[in-house]
């Protein structure tokens, strides 16, 4: 195993061994075949809780992303019962802008972000889940 996965994959347990939470694996339940992760993210120094996702290639483009946020969305309200969640996304990548917008998200421009050229997407628990 080349080095940068590995650290990758020792964050993601780590990160819920640490925070008591953290991403999950958006897989097909008839064939086990795993399209990318969704979750939450926190690392230290980190502005605030993050509802993200990531696809692996191949995989864009089928509501997979949108599924899965909606879902962790839902979770991070009803179980978790945290106030608001953002989600960190680089202002040229439209498509996850779309997903966010698709599941809720508000574009917050007083929020703090983790780095340049990043916007912080708001998501308020929804009225259906109040």
């Amino acid at each position: 195993m080349k080095a940068v996965p590995w650290r990758a994959f020792a964050s993601i347990i780590g990160h819920w061994h640490i925070r008591g939470y953290g991403t999950f694996a958006i897989a097909d339940p008839d064939s086990d075949t795993v399209f990318g992760l969704c979750g939450h993210w926190h690392p230290g120094g980190w502005p605030a809780l993050e509802l993200g996702w990531s696809l692996f290639d191949g995989h864009e483009g089928k509501g997979f992303a949108t599924e899965a946020a909606l879902a962790v969305r839902d979770y991070s309200f009803v179980e978790m019962q945290v106030d608001c969640l953002y989600s960190y996304i680089n202002g040229d990548n439209h498509p996850s802008i779309a997903v966010a917008r698709r599941v809720g998200g508000i574009l917050d421009e007083s929020a703090e972000v983790p780095g340049e050229g990043v916007l912080a997407w708001r998501h308020d628990r929804p009225a259906t889940l109040a």
